[in-house]
């Protein structure tokens, strides 16, 4: 595991001294390539310490909060994600995750919600879809768990176990890393 961030355990000691509501500069990754995801001044997400009740703490984004993600020693075409989140409004075009030439703006891979402030839909885009596919992201639970796979065939987006998205153009090409040369955002900016 490259990126693991667990927001029962933001700072690497389980949240030992963490207030509700706080910012969060750093938030400490506990895979295995060392390098902790980090917040710009001003963008800084917000740890909830337990929003839903049963102990589980959230970090909130927000409207223009993110932070930014380098793996230099990532170079591998097949990228998996895990991820849970609850929609908290709905604000046209949330990003949930992406990465970009620094460069262009070209967007290697993009996750979003509200699609033109749906409170139904969700995209998800690489470079070689040549635009955005949608797919439904009603669920039943306010928490969704989202799963994406990508490798030099193509990619796979479930929601909630079901899958949603599956199509050879959802795949990354040669060079689209999570390295300092891209802008590799979790939040949105």
């Amino acid at each position: 595991v490259k990126l693991w961030l667990d927001a029962s355990n933001i700072n690497g000691a389980n949240n030992e001294g963490m207030t509700h509501s706080s910012s969060l500069s750093v938030w400490e990754n506990l895979g295995d390539e060392g390098v902790d995801v980090t917040a710009p001044s001003g963008k800084e997400p917000v740890y909830l310490e337990d929003p839903y009740g049963g102990g589980f703490p959230v970090v909130n984004l927000g409207s223009n909060k993110y932070f930014d993600v380098s793996l230099p020693d990532y170079f591998s075409q097949d990228v998996t994600f895990f991820f849970v989140y609850d929609k908290c409004g709905n604000v046209e075009w949330d990003s949930l995750l992406d990465t970009r030439n620094t460069n262009a703006n070209n967007y290697n891979f993009w996750f979003m919600e509200n699609r033109f402030n749906s409170t139904t839909e969700s995209a998800f885009r690489t470079e070689l879809t040549g635009g955005w596919m949608y797919f439904n992201s009603v669920t039943s639970t306010p928490l969704k768990i989202v799963a994406i796979k990508m490798d030099s065939t193509g990619g796979i987006v479930y929601l909630n176990g079901v899958e949603k998205l599956n199509n050879s153009n959802l795949r990354l090409e040669t060079g689209q890393t999570f390295d300092a040369d891209q802008v590799n955002r979790i939040g949105q900016d």
